[in-house]
């Protein structure tokens, strides 16, 4: 079993900043995103839409202040590459 320590960071549509979300807990795979869509998906800086991991504890989708570690980060959007 893997443990990661998250800080739960509590996003609203209205929310400007943008936010490392995670796609899975493989390397390069958390993103970054300004808001969850109705529909539970982000839209990420890289191009790829997808359903973030739902965090074990409370359920809400698991989100990032920063990432612990770069290798987590996705490459396109740690260099704020848009497509």
């Amino acid at each position: 079993m893997i443990a990661f320590r998250l800080s739960i960071v509590t996003t609203r549509a209205t929310d400007t900043a943008l936010t490392w979300y995670l796609r899975s807990y493989q390397d390069e795979d958390t993103h970054r995103a300004a808001a969850l869509a109705a529909d539970g998906t982000v839209r990420a800086m890289c191009g790829l839409t997808f359903q973030p991991v739902v965090h074990p504890l409370d359920g809400v989708p698991a989100c990032l202040s920063s990432p612990p570690d770069a290798l987590q980060m996705c490459p396109a959007c740690q260099l704020g590459d848009a497509r």
